[in-house]
């Protein structure tokens, strides 16, 4: 049985400065044995990459996100909850874990829908892009350039990844503009660098107050202004622009996703034969020079797997 005395006899501490140390490790209220058990936990998730692991943030006895793992006791064996899963630690409390019950998130661009055309045939080129606040990282999917706005051509569909990993807040930006002039490789440098941009916001913080700042309406808005203000410099005489906009899907609908409740819908129109179900959806709007209006979707399918079982290798 671990006690602060026969702790102190191994080490050479006297029993006041390592109480002190479990109180520094642990905070008031909790056992030796929790106190190792944290510290345990705290290594075993280093190992697998804090923030940006496949297990996403640690998670509070309420489901509320923290940034260091809780030991909590499950059928008598120390453990830390995320949201994507959970750490049993070995019974040596060394820093050895077993990860169990995990699960993994994907957002997938599936369709993107002309729903009122500016031209008789719009030219349209454009990116959907997931920044994950938690730990800063990003990823984006280019649209090339289409021919969309007649009959049999309102829906064009993708399977194009733009989110994959642990259940996280995920901001989904979307941008798009009718494209009649020149190449779109600029275009697309051009959004990457500010989506990484916008990734990068609020400096080196990281986990719960990078998450939180970016679910704020202020760092919304700041992504759609820096989008627009990239495209209307990419813009060339015949070109127009839609309003970007962002989406934040949240860690919770992944949850209610994988548990049955979160249902899909389905994208159809009666000019176009295509169906293609989804679970999220983003409107963008622009008005052209000729004061003509047009309007976009883009369609999301958020879904949600058991992990696969990788060999860890922590070395």
């Amino acid at each position: 049985m671990l006690s602060v005395r026969s702790l102190a006899a191994g080490t050479g501490l006297p029993p006041h400065s390592l109480k002190a140390l479990v109180h520094a490790l642990a905070g008031p209220g909790q056992t030796l044995k929790a106190a190792f058990a944290g510290r345990a936990l705290r290594i075993a998730y280093a190992r697998r990459k804090g923030f940006s692991s496949y297990l996403g943030l640690p998670l509070n006895p309420d489901g509320r996100a923290r940034n260091t793992p809780l030991p909590t006791l499950i059928g008598g064996q120390y453990a830390g909850r995320f949201r994507s899963g959970t750490l049993l630690l070995a019974a040596a409390l060394d820093g050895e874990a077993e990860a169990k019950d995990t699960h993994e998130a994907s957002v997938e661009l599936v369709a993107l829908e002309c729903r009122n055309k500016q031209e008789k045939t719009d030219e349209v080129v454009g990116s959907a892009a997931s920044i994950r606040p938690s730990d800063k990282t990003s990823r984006i999917v280019s649209i090339p350039k289409l021919s969309m706005g007649q009959r049999g051509q309102r829906i064009v569909t993708f399977s194009e990844i733009v989110y994959q990993g642990a259940f996280a807040n995920v901001a989904i930006a979307c941008s798009l503009i009718e494209k009649d002039s020149g190449d779109t490789s600029k275009y697309r440098a051009a959004v990457a660098k500010e989506i990484q941009k916008a990734a990068s916001m609020g400096g080196s913080a990281a986990g719960v107050s990078s998450e939180d700042l970016a679910g704020g309406e202020d760092w919304m808005r700041l992504l759609s202004v820096g989008l627009s203000n990239v495209l209307f410099d990419l813009l060339g005489a015949d070109d127009d622009q839609f309003n970007p906009q962002v989406l934040t899907i949240l860690q919770k609908e992944m949850t209610e996703r994988k548990e049955g409740r979160l249902p899909e819908l389905v994208l159809q129109r009666d000019d176009d034969p295509r169906r293609v179900p989804y679970t999220h959806r983003v409107i963008v709007s622009g008005v052209d020079g000729g004061g003509d209006e047009g309007e976009y979707g883009f369609y999301f399918m958020l879904r949600t797997r058991p992990r696969p079982e990788v060999a860890e290798d922590f070395e």
